[in-house]
């Protein structure tokens, strides 16, 4: 099938379904909604669809992930307090930000750490010389 007639059949189908899903509610609710419970469901979807597209890419979202558990809480609290939601936003990404300078900097200390009491780097150990501990000090 050449790709061009394949690119048609998905905007096809796709243009499809949006219709049948627009088109559905149409045809069984000609009147107006009287019921309390099922406006307020309907009144409450487009906030949990948005919500269920969102919240899982958060998590994604930093490439760390406690890195965006924190900025995910520190959002939670700050809109829980009533802030704007530029404030919110600012500060998850300040948090973020400083979570991930406060990771980066102990993976950096634990690993000079680690080549600093080494007195003989794996690599130069091949080559049957030994670095002296003054010279790995230095980079510390």
């Amino acid at each position: 099938m050449d790709n061009n007639l394949k690119m048609l059949l998905l905007v096809l189908t796709m243009a499809g379904v949006t219709f049948v899903i627009r088109a559905i509610p149409l045809t069984f609710f000609r009147k107006q909604i009287k019921n309390k419970y099922i406006r307020s469901v309907l009144y409450y979807i487009p906030y949990a669809v948005l919500s269920a597209m969102t919240f899982p890419y958060i998590f994604y979202s930093t490439g760390n992930f406690y890195t965006a558990l924190i900025g995910t809480v520190v959002a939670l609290v700050a809109s829980l307090t009533k802030r704007s939601l530029i404030v919110v936003a600012v500060l998850s990404c300040l948090a973020v930000l400083i979570a991930g300078f406060i990771i980066w900097f102990f993976i950096v200390i634990t690993f000079c750490d680690i080549f600093v009491n080494t007195t003989i780097h794996p690599l130069v150990k091949q080559a049957n010389y030994i670095v002296p501990y003054n010279y790995l000090k230095f980079f510390w």
